[in-house]
Order: C-alpha cells, then sequence, then structure tokens
C-alpha cells in the first residue's frame, strides 16, 4: 500500500472533482428545501398572528367585514374571505413572470391556504411570499447564501495567509 504523498495525482484529481461534482448538486437542493421549510413556517406564523390579532380587537361583525375588506386592498399577497366550510390546509409554489422588469425575469411565490376563525366565524386565508431578489421580506434567494459562504471562505484564506 502507498502512502498518500506517494499516489498519483491523477487519482486524487478524480476524487475532488467526483467529490466537487456531488456536492454542488446537493448543497442547491439543501438550500432550496430549507428555504421551502422557512417559507412555510413563515406563512403558518403570519396566518395564527392575524388570527390572533383580529381575535383580540373583539369587534362587531360589520367592522370585521369592513376591516377584512380594507385588509383585501392594501395586502395584494394575502386575502381573507368569508367560507362556510373548512378549507384543508394547503402549501404550493407558483411562478410569475415580473411584468414591470425590463428582462424576462421570473419570480418564485410559495403560498399558503388554510382555514382562520375570527369572531367564531370561518375565513379563508390565502397568503404567498416571494423570495428571490427582494430582501426587504427577510427572504434570502440561493445566491445570497452562496456569496456569503464565499466571502467568508476568503475572509478564512486571508487569515490563514497572513498566519504563515
Amino acid at each position: 500500500m502507498k502512502n498518500l504523498l506517494q499516489k498519483s495525482l491523477k487519482q486524487l484529481s478524480i476524487f475532488a472533482f467526483i467529490v466537487f461534482a456531488l456536492s454542488i448538486p446537493s448543497y442547491f437542493l439543501l438550500v432550496d428545501w430549507i428555504w421551502l421549510k422557512e417559507l412555510d413556517e413563515n406563512n403558518e406564523l403570519i396566518a395564527e398572528r392575524i388570527e390572533n390579532e383580529f381575535n383580540e380587537q373583539n369587534i362587531s361583525d360589520e367592522r370585521l367585514a369592513e376591516s377584512i375588506r380594507f385588509w383585501n386592498e392594501i395586502q395584494p399577497v394575502s386575502t381573507i374571505i368569508a367560507s362556510q366550510q373548512s378549507v384543508q390546509d394547503s402549501v404550493y409554489t407558483i411562478t410569475r413572470q415580473n411584468p414591470y422588469a425590463k428582462r424576462e425575469i421570473i419570480d418564485r411565490f410559495r403560498g399558503l391556504k388554510t382555514t382562520i376563525k375570527i369572531n367564531k366565524k370561518k375565513l379563508s386565508f390565502n397568503d404567498r411570499n416571494q423570495c428571490g431578489r427582494d430582501r426587504r421580506n427577510g427572504c434570502l434567494h440561493r445566491h445570497d447564501y452562496i456569496g456569503f459562504l464565499s466571502y467568508l471562505d476568503f475572509r478564512f484564506l486571508d487569515i490563514e495567509q497572513k498566519a504563515f
């Protein structure tokens, strides 16, 4: 058996290439899975918060209907609709083209459709979060993660080089 230093560079290069080739798709799938789970959790928290805050107000049914109408006007990404029956919770992903962009940009949205109870009435709540280019929503795209990790790698390389 040869020592590691006596083995040829070709074998080591092939091994490194295989590890690298398998790690890139794995990394992207892992980041995408984490991203979707975080969006799902965020959507559920938003639905709970809306339900709790509307219920804490103890408002009349007329005022509730007016508040819901106003909510639907000012919140284009989430809607509250009166519903007689419970809607099964569902999570979905949709893609849409950005109509305001000069070049073709496809944005990805993660949505939640669930039933909330306000004033003992069942309401259908539909919410969707966009993640991608918009950091104001607290969302990061996988390129932001890669950029951040690359920054950390270069910082550590710089520190290691200064140490020697």
